[in-house]
């Protein structure tokens, strides 16, 4: 009997084992320690040698030494039901895995849980494809806001080789440069050797970093020495107009090239297979309005994961988002490098524009010392020549020394206007607005310049505005303004001529003209008629 049951069970066994690889599931029986009893090949075909009975279920399914905080064997043992579960693992070759683990109870003769049997299906294709989906999604949203051209660069090739995004060993990217029509290596991401790979692949075994936090390490790293890789890649360029070269054939005819035997594929030189060391590639080119802005190459040297056409979709959905987060962030750094030469230039027109003020200050100033020393020599002259006379021969008569003191104290008055004049210039006087007729003030100017323009010659016309315009001015400062311009108008009519005075009410706005019908000013001079102290007049201001 007891030979009988053992057939019989070790029947059921080979059914069950039968059934579960039909299905391409793994399948174990743990005790209540949580130690494996039993475990079919397909457990130690996904989870490697230590997958063997004796071991514990959180030794082999989660890679811990201590027990899982929500065991779904501990559950079913303590609620004797079903239960389900999924769960990642990052496995020895560096792939990340799905798994779905559905735990049964197995009852003994007393109606107690003795134990679990665990069904183990690997639903990574199944999910992967849904989860890629959605992190293309959230990444391309993420990308967008990157305006830091290396560090958008780093993001690209770090989503490209993260297990939890597309997953690739490594990634290199090559970027447009227009001024050199070339492919110009930006950035490498990824090992350097196998050794590297099998470190690093531990690491995020140990840790399970999120997405989040391996695009977080640029930040962290940043300063540091760069990887052999990216040493590499910064190193290497490629004319556009070697259109044979498979990196420029990419990029030219804006299409995926899948390599699967770089030794073998003629489209793949010698010296570009040998320095990466490439076996199978992907090389995907960044495309922006149907321009080449880059080429992205990926492959598996390390682990040998195969690259299908599922890859080749995903990295190309990948690119065509980071194709425009790369042209935005490109944009961006030529605005603002733009923007800094406009302030550089900026500056440097400022300064410039002080030091053409400052040189005009000091022409302004030696100008009206040759004014001031011109207008006071003769004033002087005079003072001295009549005060020395009056010293040297103290038998003038006190008649003839009331005449030398009544000139002497007239050239005096007139030094004193001319510093006021100049002081006018330096110092002008502050407006004290008032209404007043412009109709007035105009008058007034004529009526002071008759004589003048009688001697001359000058005849003399006057337009007035209707009706009289009142403003708000200062009466005595636009008075000087309007003696100025008539007093210059006579001088410019030594032989006589017409000298018209216009006022014209237009709007809200009221124009007061002077002309006159002697030589205009001379093209050559036209620049020059606000520069303080210039003038064509003999002895003039």
């Amino acid at each position: 009997v007891r030979r009988r049951a053992a057939e019989e069970l070790l029947r059921e066994k080979q059914k069950l084992e039968h059934v579960v690889g039909v299905i391409g599931a793994g399948l174990t029986l743990i005790g209540r320690d949580h130690r494996i009893l039993w475990a079919n090949p397909k457990i130690r075909e996904w989870f490697g040698p230590e997958a063997a009975e004796g071991k514990r279920c959180h030794e082999v399914y989660c890679r811990r030494e201590t027990a899982c905080a929500a065991c779904p064997a501990e559950e079913c043992f303590t609620t004797s039901a079903n239960h389900e579960s999924e769960a990642t693992l990052v496995r020895a070759d560096g792939q990340m895995r799905r798994y779905h683990h559905a735990v049964t109870p197995v009852f003994g003769p007393g109606g107690s849980v003795d134990h679990v049997l665990k069904l183990t299906l690997d639903v990574t294709d199944e999910t992967k494809k849904v989860y890629q989906l959605s992190r293309l999604r959230q990444l391309g949203e993420l990308m967008q806001g990157v305006l830091d051209l290396d560090r958008l660069l780093h993001f690209v090739l770090t989503c490209v080789t993260a297990g939890q995004a597309l997953g690739f060993n490594r990634a290199l990217l090559f970027l447009v440069d227009r001024d050199r029509n070339a492919l110009v290596g930006r950035v490498g991401v990824g090992p350097a050797s196998g050794e590297e790979a099998g470190r690093i692949w531990s690491e995020i075994s140990r840790e399970s970093p999120t997405l989040e936090d391996l695009l977080g390490r640029y930040e962290r790293e940043k300063g540091r020495a760069p990887s052999a890789l990216d040493v590499l890649t910064r190193g290497m360029s490629v004319s556009l107009e070697d259109s044979e070269h498979i990196l420029a054939r990419c990029a030219l005819g804006r299409k995926p090239i899948l390599v699967n035997d770089a030794e073998r594929d003629p489209r793949v030189r010698e010296d570009f297979r040998r320095v990466l060391g490439l076996r199978q590639f992907l090389l995907m080119p960044l495309v922006v309005h149907n321009e080449p802005v880059g080429v992205i190459l990926a492959d598996n040297p390390f682990s040998g994961q195969a690259i299908g056409e599922e890859h080749v979709e995903l990295l190309s959905m990948f690119a065509t988002q980071a194709a425009i987060a790369i042209t935005n962030a490109e944009s961006y750094h030529a605005v603002q490098a733009e923007k800094r030469h406009l302030e550089q230039a900026y500056r440097e027109l400022a300064d410039a524009q002080d030091r053409l003020v400052r040189s005009e200050r000091l022409v302004a100033i030696g100008r009206m010392a040759t004014h001031v020393a011109h207008e006071i020599r003769n004033p002087l002259v005079t003072i001295g020549g009549f005060a020395n006379t009056i010293l040297n021969h103290p038998e003038t008569g006190r008649e003839q020394v009331d005449r030398y003191a009544r000139i002497i104290s007239s050239e005096v008055r007139r030094l004193e206007n001319i510093l006021a004049r100049v002081m006018d210039f330096t110092r002008p006087p502050k407006p004290l607005l008032k209404p007043a007729s412009v109709n007035g003030v105009v008058q007034e100017t004529v009526e002071q310049i008759l004589p003048a323009a009688g001697k001359r010659g000058v005849t003399v016309r006057v337009e007035m505005g209707e009706p009289a315009a009142v403003l708000l001015m200062d009466a005595e400062q636009m008075k000087q303004v309007c003696l100025n311009l008539t007093q210059n108008a006579l001088d410019a009519m030594p032989n006589g001529g017409t000298l018209t005075v216009c006022v014209r009410n237009e709007g809200e706005e009221v124009t007061i003209s002077v002309a006159n019908t002697g030589e205009p000013v001379r093209p050559e001079d036209a620049g020059k008629i606000f520069e303080p102290f210039f003038t064509t007049k003999p002895g003039g201001t």
